[in-house]
């Protein structure tokens, strides 16, 4: 049996080190002797090879083979070679997989987005109609102040057909506020798909998209709000109109509460149709950094946006100056 100091001396030395799950391989070629080391604790032995415990010399465990052993060394280390390239294919698929999964993610959120667009097209379809009917509310109330009280009766029927129109507008606001909301529920989805983003710029991108749109959603629960309140002041003052005994220093206050709240109104509607704005812009960037190729449509005043505030803005002013003529006349 040969020990390692003897085999140092035997000719021409080559020694190659592989290492693989733990093993150091050896290859030692001269006087006819291969040899193979195996790290301790491994199980690993060929053909005629035999362990030597407690080697005084080389206190670790080693393994020798001659070459009538070699052609099971080679099976076996073609075997280790055979788990090598197995482990490097997975990495590859690793990787492969994780690039999939990021395209998989991009198209998942432009699925999401989309489907929140689509969505919100009830909302959209409420914005004309609600503003005509704006329009509509202000002429009445145009003509109820130009009557005198000797036209109670008209004054009143004026103020049924304003109320039936506060209510339609009602029924407006539910419709759009469900279509926000069911809105909202779809772009909610795609919280948790951001974080699978590989690339950096479109993962950035999507995190500053989805914290825009979740501020729009709530300036939009801001402007349901405002909006709200308004068509109730606006239902209690043509109610007071309809009596005959209303004072008209009660009138004012109630007028100076409607115009202070339509200034609300007209803030919100601001805020909610900047953070659209801001979001379709977020949006097309996005688009580009994650190589999501669309076509996007022309809107001048963004996508989603309301238009009511602008009508209560002229609105605000009717009121302002009607109740000052209103104030000229009992004088």
């Amino acid at each position: 049996m040969l020990f390692p100091a003897e085999l140092n001396r035997i000719g021409h030395l080559r020694t190659v080190i592989r290492r693989f799950f733990g093993i150091t391989a050896h290859y030692m070629q001269g006087s006819g002797i291969l040899t193979y080391y195996a790290l301790k604790h491994h199980k690993f032995a060929v053909g005629q090879a035999k362990f030597i415990k407690n080697n005084p010399i080389y206190p670790n465990d080693m393994i020798y083979c001659d070459r009538n052993s070699a052609p099971e060394l080679k099976e076996e280390m073609f075997v280790i070679w055979k788990k090598l390239s197995l482990f490097i294919s997975l990495f590859i698929l690793i990787i492969f997989l994780s690039a999939c999964n990021s395209t998989a993610s991009s198209e998942q959120i432009y699925n999401h987005l989309e489907k929140a667009v689509e969505l919100e097209q009830t909302f959209d379809e409420q914005q004309d109609s609600i503003v005509e009917l704006e329009q509509e509310e202000q002429e009445i109330y145009s003509q109820i102040i130009d009557l005198s009280m000797e036209e109670f009766d008209k004054i009143k029927e004026l103020s049924g057909q304003a109320l039936d129109n506060i209510e339609t507008r009602n029924e407006k606001i539910d419709l759009e506020k469900e279509s926000i909301d069911a809105s909202k529920e779809a772009f909610s989805n795609i919280e948790d798909m951001i974080p699978e983003l590989e690339q950096e710029a479109a993962n950035e991108k999507a995190e500053e998209m989805y914290n825009v749109m979740m501020d729009r959603y709530e300036a939009y629960d801001k402007l349901h709000e405002v909006y709200s309140k308004s068509l109730t002041l606006e239902e209690e003052l043509y109610t007071m109109l309809q009596q005959e005994d209303l004072e008209q220093d009660t009138l004012s206050e109630h007028i100076a509460k409607l115009n202070e709240n339509y200034q609300k109104v007209i803030d919100a509607n601001k805020s909610f149709n900047e953070l659209t704005t801001k979001y379709n812009t977020l949006k097309e960037e996005f688009y580009n950094a994650a190589g999501i190729e669309v076509e996007f449509e022309e809107n001048p005043t963004g996508e989603g946006e309301s238009d009511s505030g602008d009508s209560n803005e002229s609105e605000q002013e009717k009121e302002s100056n009607e109740s000052e003529q209103e104030k000229e006349s009992d004088e």
